[in-house]
Order: structure tokens, then C-alpha cells, then sequence
């Protein structure tokens, strides 16, 4: 269906900011430790 294929890209889209996001929690968790 076109909306799962919608999803599915808006998926693979927002990946890199999320991936950018997580890293940097995860440096300040690791600093902050």
C-alpha cells in the first residue's frame, strides 16, 4: 500500500537526525559519567 511505502520513507528519512540525536545523548551520558 502507498501509505506503508510513505512510512517507510519517511522512516529512512528522519533516520539521520534521529541517529545524530541519540549520539549525542550518549556522549553526554558517557561524559557525565
Amino acid at each position: 500500500p502507498a501509505d506503508v511505502r510513505a512510512k517507510l520513507f519517511t522512516l529512512k528519512v528522519q533516520e539521520p537526525k534521529i541517529d545524530r540525536v541519540r549520539t549525542r545523548a550518549w556522549t553526554k551520558v558517557k561524559s557525565g559519567k
